[in-house]
């Protein structure tokens, strides 16, 4: 019966994955975003010209505002400010099929990443129904497929994760030597492909202290395996930067500057110093109180503004609860009634706004750790120290449905959310039916609620979804009291798998498709006008510019400038066709008199574009 759960629970998991590597040949193949153009540059460079420097006419002109956000102005020329992992292995793809082929390299991640999932489940609590339910919730009840079609380098970084965490785990439970090798290897190579990958490493060592048999070999051999990515991101970086520093954007932002983070390393030491201690030590029912006191007496002195530890708490809560809170004042941050906010037209959302069903892990502090304390502090660390950096500067990420970049936690949230929800339902016998309900009812009633509520889904997200994970948590109180409130609690909870299935499995996939499909169409329109020419205008749809010699994209210096009409003037004097796009084209042309409308404009998608000419011309 065991071995016949397990081949079905893989059967499913494999079957899954192709559905997505199948679904990305038919899926928009377009870009969701400014970071995702950088990605594709980089990568179309090396396809086509075997070098990690895009061209944009910056040899021609040097001017800065052809440099566009994340180009950074290098030695060589301008280069993406990202890693190179991804360029390197997109270009492969990108040369058989173009920008789609950048959707199958992210599916086929998506795919593997599945199947990690499954294994990861198993090694920390040696069960097939966990490692089944925590695949389906992560396909289904995430965020997970929007970036399983995306054109950057999210799914690859979950990827990198996921294989590195598997061979540390196989090194600890079975005090082998080779996977902790393996688990180096693959975590610089993460590196390689997005920074914050780096970020798991605290949490492997923290696993290894704690609970392997050879915690110094097995650091060791890490350490050596990531020595070979960390040369070669030096020298790449070297080349592209100037700089041997190999976790460089090339520039300031980004969240590589080692000293805005000095909080969250001391943060890292303590607690790895604390982990040294609790070696030794066996949890108990009774220390939980302990624990809720210090996490009490933190919160308190964070309210009366102890600075950072204030920033931390409002960033954890801004970050994970409710994002409705968070102060950006930028051009593009809309409030709507109710305290609903719009992110630069997109329905943002918190963790657990995303997430409702995260509200069961406050089980944890409700019972004892038994057998399973080591994947608990494993998943727990992973996820708090991922979470740090970005908490401290309340980094939302801008344009976007959802916390993207806790995207390589998702999969272990969804491990250890599956562990006590079997556990749960298991205990409370609550019936299959029963739970099944629960699961239509979340759907219905988000859905109910985003097509009656002013505010539709951003509502249904931003707060629907934060009193569902509320209610989650009050329930996992009252059931230490009140064990017959179980099966509530049980069947709440498949609610807030509907919720969750709603709001980000299907919502967020929705638009970002919408979207995506909008940018592929606006960028064949725009590839069909008179060249040379020049665009003012959102990168996204612009990736077709990449390969053309006279064909150039202009971007302001900072996201609060302007670019330069001088620099406008000379390329209309160097025949290019300028077209701009401006939200208020009568005021612009007010503002800058030397230029006028072209008399013949083409047909633009976007209805604030226009072809501009000089006044005298």
């Amino acid at each position: 019966m065991k071995e016949a759960l397990t081949r079905s629970g893989l059967g499913i998991t494999a079957g899954l994955g192709l559905l997505i590597v199948v679904a990305s040949f038919f899926v928009s193949a377009g870009n969701w975003n400014i970071d995702e153009v950088i990605y594709f540059l980089g990568a179309d460079a090396l396809a086509a010209r075997g070098s990690f420097i895009v061209e944009n006419g910056y040899e021609t002109y040097e001017h800065p505002n052809l440099r566009i956000l994340f180009l950074v102005a290098g030695p060589n020329g301008l280069a993406p400010q990202y890693p190179i992992g991804t360029a390197v292995l997109g270009a492969p793809f990108l040369a058989l099929m173009g920008l789609r082929g950048l959707v199958v390299l992210s599916a086929i991640s998506a795919a593997i990443s599945l199947l990690l999932t499954y294994r990861i489940a198993k090694q920390l609590f040696s069960s097939d129904a966990v490692a089944l339910t925590s695949v389906l919730i992560l396909f289904a009840c995430s965020f997970y497929l929007e970036f399983a079609f995306g054109t950057g380098a999210h799914a690859l970084s979950v990827l990198a994760v996921l294989a590195a965490l598997t061979f540390a785990i196989q090194a600890v439970q079975n005090s082998q030597n080779w996977p902790a090798l393996f688990s180096g290897l693959i975590l610089g190579l993460g590196v390689l492909i997005r920074l914050d990958v780096i970020l798991l490493l605290p949490a492997i060592g923290f696993y290894v202290l704690l609970f392997s048999a050879r915690p110094v070999s097995h650091i060791a051999l890490g350490a050596l395996g990531l020595v070979p990515s960390l040369v070669a991101g030096s020298v790449a970086n070297h080349f592209k930067f100037g700089t041997w520093n190999p976790l460089s954007y090339g520039q300031s932002g980004g969240g590589t500057d080692i000293a805005g983070h000095i909080p969250a390393i001391i943060v890292v030491i303590v607690a790895l110093l604390i982990c040294i201690g609790l070696r030794h030590v066996t949890w108990r029912p009774a220390y939980r109180w302990g624990v809720l006191a210090a996490f009490a007496g933190l919160i308190a002195l964070g309210l009366i503004g102890i600075s950072p530890l204030a920033r931390l708490i409002e960033g954890l809560y801004l970050l994970l609860i409710d994002i409705r809170g968070i102060n950006d004042t930028r051009q593009g941050m809309e409030p709507l009634q109710d305290g609903v906010r719009i992110f630069f037209g997109q329905e943002k959302k918190a963790l657990a706004q995303s997430l409702p069903w995260l509200g069961l892990l406050a089980v944890l502090l409700m019972q004892p750790w038994r057998q399973n304390r080591a994947p608990y502090l494993l998943i727990l660390v992973a996820a708090g120290i991922w979470v740090l950096p970005f908490a401290l500067r309340s980094w939302h990420g801008g344009f976007g449905t959802n916390m993207r970049y806790f995207l390589p936690m998702v999969p272990l949230l969804c491990i250890l959310f599956a562990s006590l929800f079997i556990q749960l339902v298991t205990d409370s016998n609550t019936p299959n039916r029963a739970l099944r309900m629960g699961v239509l009812g979340g759907i219905l009633v988000t859905t109910s609620w985003a097509l009656l509520h002013p505010n539709g889904y951003a509502s249904a997200g931003q707060q629907l979804s934060h009193w569902v994970f509320l209610s989650v948590i009050g329930l996992v109180l009252a059931s230490v009291a009140i064990p017959k409130v179980k099966q509530v609690l049980a069947v709440t909870t498949c609610f807030a798998l509907g919720v969750g299935l709603t709001n980000s499995g299907l919502r967020d996939l929705t638009l970002s498709q919408q979207h995506r499909a909008k940018n592929a169409a606006y960028g064949e329109v725009l590839s069909q006008l008179p060249r040379p020419n020049a665009f003012v205008s959102s990168f996204a749809p612009l990736s077709f510019q990449s390969r053309r010699e006279d064909g150039l994209i202009l971007a302001p210096t900072t996201l609060h400038d302007v670019v330069d009409p001088a620099f406008m003037e000379t390329l209309l004097q160097d025949g290019y066709h300028l077209y701009v796009s401006a939200p208020d084209m009568d005021a612009f042309l007010a503002s800058h008199p030397q230029f006028r409308l072209a008399d013949t404009q083409p047909e633009f998608p976007d209805p604030d574009m226009a072809e501009l000419v000089l006044s005298g011309g």
